[in-house]
């Protein structure tokens, strides 16, 4: 496979386990929520994919999916409080972390 398959591809802004928010970069610039169920249609990591402007229905390729545990998804969202200096929420949301990583440790014992 060519290295040039990749060169026009939007990076995922968003992830989660549902839902991928990305923005139509060459087109319209216009942010894209896409539901893994109803829209994707899969619940594999994303690799890479073509899907369809939401707003100006032209197509473009979205890559580099981050379908990661719970408890890493709640990390990562830490990032977004901090920049926000959103602190609290932060700290809230570490301690949710380990709290889903004990939980799925305890249930696997």
């Amino acid at each position: 496979m060519s290295l040039g398959v990749f060169q026009n591809c939007n990076l995922l802004k968003t992830g989660s386990f549902r839902n991928h928010g990305v923005e139509d970069e060459s087109n319209c610039g216009v942010r894209n929520t896409f539901n893994r169920a109803s829209d994707l249609q899969t619940f594999q990591p994303i690799g890479l994919k073509t899907v369809t402007c939401q707003a100006c229905k032209a197509l473009f390729n979205i890559k580099n999916d981050t379908i990661t545990a719970a408890h890493e998804m709640l990390l990562f969202g830490c990032y977004a409080f901090i920049e926000r200096k959103e602190y609290m929420q932060c700290v809230l949301s570490v301690a949710q972390a380990y709290e889903v990583f004990f939980s799925h440790f305890i249930q696997r014992v």
